[in-house]
């Protein structure tokens, strides 16, 4: 739906990672959507099978499905799936020189491409417009474990290196409680994605369905970090802060730490990002309608 919410024009390419699907299920993914959606000229670049460090996680939310997308694009035989070279972290460096302060990143799985392309291109973060996030915890409520959000435990070392790189300028997160706590409810779900069909709206209904049988509240987090680009009045607070990411290998890896500039605990010049606490779940639902009736 966010490809209806920008210009056709504004998208100069999208990159894969793994996550919650394995990187060839990824790929698929992204091309059946985009087929689906009649966007298959957006420039596609296969990007990690892995985390820089660590092994991959065996944890999945079934709430998504066996494919990702709640069972609507079928799963790939990943043994017969063709091999792919990261050319993700390539198209992230070349776009950046390309659209030099104009290109905005918006980072929906684990950070392995964008760190990787920063410790390829020193100078990426300064090419970018924005870098906008959605992973991270606020306040330690992590959906991976105990402690960690999914998308940061996936790759700890990944987004550790993101903040090392980055200034509440340039970077924006919407963690993981943010998106929660501004949920919608199933009833209004319904209303917004039932009745009259269109394309879109049965897909999405689709794709969510394995999802409303698992979860209490229509909480689509992705969806949170590409509104507030859509909308920004939809942010109605945010910190600045000082962050790092636990890496020991103990029952804290992948925990968020925030120390908050205005506090005085940390100062400007070593901020790492804005932390989006809290949006306008009215906004975002009109937002969503307004996509819905396009």
């Amino acid at each position: 739906m966010a490809l209806r919410g920008f210009r056709e024009d504004a998208i100069v390419g999208i990159t894969t990672v793994f996550g919650n699907v394995d990187l060839p299920q990824a790929n698929h993914n992204v091309d059946f959507l985009l087929q689906a959606l009649d966007r298959a000229d957006i420039p596609v670049a296969s990007g990690a099978n892995r985390p820089i460090i660590s092994k991959v996680s065996d944890e999945r939310w079934p709430g998504h499905g066996p494919d990702g997308l709640g069972g609507v694009s079928g799963t790939v035989d990943v043994a017969h799936a063709a091999a792919t070279v990261n050319d993700a972290v390539t198209m992230l460096i070349e776009k950046a020189r390309e659209h030099r302060g104009e290109l905005i990143v918006i980072a929906l799985g684990s950070l392995t491409n964008v760190a990787l392309a920063m410790l390829m291109d020193p100078s990426l973060v300064s090419s970018l417009k924005l870098l906008v996030v959605m992973g991270a915890t606020s306040r330690g409520m992590g959906n991976l474990t105990p402690h960690a959000e999914f998308n940061i435990g996936c790759d700890p070392e990944a987004a550790e290196i993101v903040l090392q790189h980055c200034t509440a300028d340039t970077l924006y997160i919407v963690p993981f409680e943010t998106a929660i706590s501004s949920s919608l409810k199933w009833t209004e779900f319904n209303e917004m994605f039932n009745g009259t069909d269109s394309n879109t709206k049965s897909l999405v209904r689709d794709m969510w369905q394995v999802a409303a049988k698992r979860a209490s509240s229509f909480a689509p987090c992705d969806a949170y970090a590409v509104a507030t680009l859509l909308d920004p009045a939809l942010i109605t607070s945010a910190r600045t802060v000082h962050g790092q990411i636990h890496l020991s290998q103990d029952q804290w890896r992948g925990f968020s730490e925030w120390e908050d500039v205005a506090s005085g605990i940390a100062n400007q010049s070593t901020s790492s990002a804005s932390l989006v606490s809290a949006v306008d779940r009215e906004i975002f639902k009109r937002l969503l309608e307004s996509l819905v009736a396009q």
